[in-house]
């Protein structure tokens, strides 16, 4: 499972303090890539939202556990990258959800930490 195709009744909820574990290409690039996709979407994929796609955010999947370590990317507006919260958000119908492969488990575990030092978590 690379790309998922998510309905409109899917939520995604930010990964906290996925920055701090990312040193890579921008996910937004990576998103581009593996979805095979010269160009990202113009819109953020939030419903509701007409903000510009700027930004890869890391996310999980609402039906997945939520303490699983799959990480997806999925392509938002800048309000809808910064993950401070515990919200869920609803996507449109047919947002792709690109899985994150380039972040290793401790990267995972340097993400908890980091958040634990700024007290996202």
């Amino acid at each position: 499972m690379t790309t998922v195709k998510l309905n409109k009744d899917d939520t995604v909820k930010n990964v906290i303090g996925s920055s701090c574990a990312s040193s890579c290409e921008s996910a937004i690039g990576y998103w581009r890539k593996q979805a095979k996709l010269k160009k990202s979407p113009d819109v953020c994929c939030i419903k509701g939202c007409k903000e510009k796609a700027v930004h890869g955010s890391h996310v999980k999947l609402g039906y997945l556990n939520v303490n699983s370590y799959y990480w997806f990317i999925v392509c938002t507006c800048q309000k809808h990258n910064k993950g401070c919260s515990n919200e869920r958000f609803y996507v449109k119908q047919n947002t792709i959800a690109v899985k994150e492969n380039r972040i290793s488990a401790i990267d995972h575990i340097n993400s908890i930490l980091c958040n634990i030092r700024h007290q996202k978590i």
